[in-house]
């Protein structure tokens, strides 16, 4: 896959819309997963795309959870296409401000979370103090490497894809 495309699945996105909702929370919950001991090296992968002068301090952030209708305190850590090269997270307001159009890749290891049973994972997004902080999100999907070696989409049911648009928003 591409660091960065225009709109990553050509199937839609999620966004937050900064205009009337200023230094607001956007939580977007994955399904719950439960990670198929047949793989490894476990990513969860997204595209994210964000725009304007008012980003907030930190636009996106990653938080794994075990129950459905609270995030836990964990953030997690994450790499993510700067435009140039994969730096460590977090994006930053001074980072990657006003980036203009092209959705870049942000990968999350969630391997860690493979003998621990059932959890969520949950995208948070802050927009910022004005009306110029939008922040979008696509092609949400978990990743892994299959026990022939094989790169997989990630144990059956745990992909989100475009359908996480669909998804409640706790």
């Amino acid at each position: 896959a591409s660091n960065s495309e225009a709109q990553s699945s050509g199937q839609g996105y999620i966004f937050t819309e900064a205009s009337s909702n200023n230094n607001k929370v956007h939580t977007l919950r994955t399904p719950q997963l439960n990670l198929d001991q047949s793989t490894t090296n476990e990513k969860l992968v997204l595209y994210f795309h964000i725009i304007g002068n008012d980003i907030s301090s930190e636009p996106l952030e990653i938080y794994h959870g075990t129950s459905a209708t609270s995030i836990g305190s964990t953030e997690l850590s994450y790499t993510y296409y700067n435009g140039s090269s994969t730096v460590s997270g977090p994006i930053t307001a001074q980072t990657h401000g006003n980036q203009g159009d092209p959705f870049y890749r942000l990968e999350c290891d969630i391997s860690g979370y493979r003998s621990t049973g059932n959890f969520y994972l949950y995208i948070r997004s802050l927009t910022g103090g004005g009306y110029s902080s939008d922040v979008a999100i696509d092609n949400v999907h978990v990743i892994g490497t299959s026990g022939g070696g094989g790169s997989s989409g990630g144990p059956p049911g745990n992909t989100c894809g475009d359908a996480c648009a669909a998804l409640t928003h706790p």
